[in-house]
């Protein structure tokens, strides 16, 4: 029982997002028309401990998708999935 309410709170704890940080860091490298779209599982590295998902519009217009990760201890990074 300790180890499934410690998973738990592991994972509750642990799926976080940083929705307006996600945005200024899109902003910041041109991108608009942005959504923030949640949490993303498995799509960063261990370290990070927020992890939104987003899509945006890129200068040129095409939409693309992608992830920001970022941590207390880690930068910020900008993953494009598609």
């Amino acid at each position: 029982m300790r180890i499934l309410l410690t998973l738990t709170s592991v994972l509750l704890l642990g799926a976080c997002t940083q929705p307006q940080l996600a945005t200024d860091t899109l902003r910041s490298v041109a991108y608009s028309n942005i959504q923030t779209k949640g949490y993303a599982f498995n799509a960063c590295d261990w370290n990070d401990v927020y992890r939104t998902k987003f899509e945006a519009s890129a200068i040129d217009g095409t939409r693309v998708r992608g992830v920001i990760c970022s941590g207390p201890f880690a930068r910020t990074t900008l993953e494009i999935t598609r």
